[in-house]
């Protein structure tokens, strides 16, 4: 299919918006661009440490437009082990289509009407194993509440996941995702209103050693308040409500 000319212009603006993002803030606005402009049910990215399929309760799981308790659910079933899309999607020539994987597959109905229920029905993916950057491993799922994915979207999506990978494997957003223990456990106390002195107390730190974690925190989301990195850890299951 050829795209016209206006197509192939937002086609082009949202890889260049992928080129310059530099934060997870700037990933998501890309992200519900693209849930708007291609009326999609959500989005889903992935990111691994050390790409491990065995291993996936180690990967995050992040998603936009979606219920949160997915990537749990997912972990804690263990779907990475028959899902299709994983085994299919990671270092394919080009992204995947759920349904073409799933028809050369023996894919498990409960998975896929467990999957169906939050509104995962169709999708493109594209993932890679690993990050010339970092080494880890990422994943980007854009999904369709509908069995069918329009032409003109497939030929523009396709142009598209790639760049959302890349932005994910940079190390000023892929960083983001790695909190030491320390710094998880000052945003956790952060998030239920603690002051920097109450969590000094709770943890047997002093207050500039608290605010010395949060500025950490600040610089690996990209953000710049205790509002905005624990809206941040939340969206990426980092922190749960």
């Amino acid at each position: 299919m050829q795209l016209s000319t206006s197509d192939l212009k937002e086609t082009l603006e949202l890889i260049n918006a992928c080129l310059i993002a530099k934060s997870t803030e700037d990933l998501i606005g890309i992200f519900k661009t693209l849930l708007s402009s291609f009326n999609l049910n959500g989005a889903l990215y992935v990111n691994q440490a050390a790409f491990d399929l065995n291993s996936f309760e180690t990967a995050t799981i992040s998603s936009v437009g979606l219920a949160n308790e997915w990537g749990q659910i997912y972990k804690d079933r263990k779907f990475s082990k028959i899902d299709p899309i994983l085994t299919s999607a990671y270092d394919a020539e080009v992204p995947v289509i759920w349904s073409e994987a799933y028809n050369h597959s023996n894919i498990n109905a409960d998975f896929q009407n467990l999957a169906s229920d939050f509104g995962l029905n169709e999708g493109i993916s594209f993932g890679t194993s690993k990050s010339n950057y970092s080494g880890s491993a990422t994943l980007v799922s854009l999904i369709y509440g509908s069995t069918a994915i329009p032409c003109r979207d497939k030929e523009m999506l396709f142009n598209i996941i790639p760049h959302l990978n890349e932005v994910l494997k940079k190390p000023s957003i892929s960083c983001q995702f790695k909190l030491t223990i320390k710094e998880l456990e000052v945003l956790s106390w952060a998030k239920d209103g603690k002051s920097y002195w109450e969590t000094g107390q709770i943890i047997g730190s002093s207050e500039r050693t608290v605010k010395y974690h949060l500025q950490n925190i600040y610089k690996k989301f990209g953000v710049s308040n205790r509002s905005q990195a624990i809206a941040v850890a939340m969206r990426s299951g980092l922190l749960e409500l």
